[in-house]
């Protein structure tokens, strides 16, 4: 497994990225550590000093969201190397809240990158339950679309009202794609709690219900296929006994196959108390491997993988065999003897 060559997604809580020294800090983050695309939120920067940030570097493409009158509430950013920035065709912006890049791969696979901040609190039950059935609504759509789709961000909210009715119609409009979904971030809830309130045939607090609607739509907490008990990713700078694991990548079912590994890390470079959260895509598998097969447009008796009956052990054994397969028909490949053959005029 090499986890080197491979399409990485990374999305950090940075806690405002108001200073010089920090916006260094993160770039310098994503380059020691090869992230193909990271996701900062929470970066609280209007809109006139978003726009400065990282001009002048030439190796990668910077997108931003902000809300210049609740700036110190909301913001993210997109820091994508350019070798995978040319594949994108599109991208939607609802302010302060939420950034969509769409990627179009080879094989003319759309994959959707949503990144949310969306600050949680009691005093936005009600709007917040609301964006809830939308993003429900979004996801069902998305099922009948064959995208690979990434939601990720820091899932936090403040006016959210008016978020929920831009992020719905920017989900509404990937119904019409054939996208893969990647939803990721800081959901400022927890799955370990919403899953113990299920077992015990309690109700599952309302801002939980994210976990519901994700599981519904047939996604999965890609940290729970690579490790049994994931780490906690947020931990109170105040006390050391309050931690808990909100930060979260979950994917469709049958993008699954397509991941090698998921991992979380301290951040050190620079001060926040989120861990960073990345999963591992395969290159060749998105990017550069053309489509080999395609399906006939009426025929009828192709068979589908039923992902609802794969359980966890399943989807770590598939892409192990998998990636052995690859792997070994590669080493043979290298091994064997090669010659040069001269063309021949015909």
């Amino acid at each position: 497994m090499d986890i080197k060559n491979t399409f990485k997604i990374t999305t950090i809580n940075v806690s405002g990225l108001n200073t010089i020294l920090k916006q260094e800090q993160v770039l310098n983050y994503m380059k020691i550590n090869k992230i193909s695309c990271i996701i900062v939120t929470e970066t609280k920067l209007q809109t006139a000093s978003a726009k400065m940030i990282y001009k002048e570097y030439k190796d990668i493409m910077t997108w931003w969201s902000c809300d210049d009158d609740n700036h110190f509430l909301t913001g993210v950013r997109i820091i994508m190397n350019n070798n995978y920035a040319k594949y994108i065709i599109k991208k939607d912006i609802i302010e302060g809240q939420a950034l969509k890049l769409m990627l179009l791969l080879k094989g003319k696979i759309r994959f959707t990158i949503i990144a949310i901040y969306n600050f949680l609190n009691n005093s936005y039950k009600d709007e917040i339950l609301e964006f809830y059935m939308k993003l429900e609504e979004i996801l069902i759509a998305e099922k009948k679309l064959k995208a690979k789709i990434v939601c990720i961000g820091d899932f936090n909210a403040n006016e959210i009202l008016e978020f929920y009715t831009k992020l719905e119609e920017i989900l509404t409009a990937e119904k019409k794609l054939k996208a893969k979904i990647v939803c990721i971030g800081d959901f400022n809830a927890s799955y370990d709690i919403a899953i113990a309130q299920q077992r015990a045939n309690r109700k599952i607090f309302w801002k939980d219900r994210i976990f519901q609607i994700l599981k519904k739509n047939v996604m999965i907490d890609i940290n729970l296929i690579y490790h049994d008990k994931p780490l906690n990713t947020w931990n109170s700078p105040n006390r050391s006994d309050k931690k808990s694991r909100i930060d979260y990548i979950w994917v469709t079912e049958d993008l699954v196959p397509d991941t090698i590994y998921a991992s979380t890390n301290k951040v050190h470079i620079f001060e926040t108390d989120h861990s960073a959260v990345t999963v591992y895509f395969q290159i060749d598998d998105l990017f550069h491997t053309k489509q080999l097969f395609k399906k006939k447009k009426h025929n009828n008796n192709n068979l589908k993988v039923n992902y609802k009956k794969i359980d966890k052990i399943s989807f770590k054994n598939i892409n192990k065999i998998w990636n052995t397969i690859r792997d070994t028909f590669k080493k043979a490949n290298n091994e064997l003897p090669k010659k040069k053959e001269s063309v021949k005029n015909l």
